[in-house]
């Protein structure tokens, strides 16, 4: 499915505006959650505000941020192109991890890391 929505996405943004279709496109997509969450008896709401403000910055920057540059990059990148820089993810949370939780990453992490990085440089130049 993800091919099919990176190459499919590729001819939508030749055409389309990101605005114009990425709104639809999450609300598309959330509706087999929403069903599964019902159907398996989950709440569909969060108990108390801290939680509802935590599943809101969850939406907003993991989902709609990262998703959106994703598929905004469609109109530029190839679709492979723009799968490979996914790959950049954990790297970028182990930068955050890092950063805000002061977490210290091992040499194989880093050496991993390189190794991604060089990886999607071949991948994408």
């Amino acid at each position: 499915f993800w091919a099919l929505y990176l190459v499919v996405g590729k001819r939508v943004r030749q055409e389309v505006n990101i605005f114009a279709v990425f709104g639809p496109l999450l609300l598309f997509t959330s509706l087999p959650a929403l069903a599964a969450a019902y159907l398996l008896g989950q709440g569909l709401y969060p108990p108390n505000l801290e939680q509802t403000l935590f599943l809101l910055a969850l939406a907003l920057f993991p989902t709609v941020l990262g998703h959106g540059l994703q598929f905004s990059s469609l109109r530029g990148l190839h679709p492979y192109q723009a799968s490979s820089l996914a790959l950049l993810e954990p790297i970028v949370a182990a930068l955050l991890a890092a950063v805000l939780l002061a977490e210290v990453a091992g040499p194989v992490t880093y050496l991993g890391a390189a190794a991604v990085i060089l990886g999607i440089y071949l991948v994408i130049r």
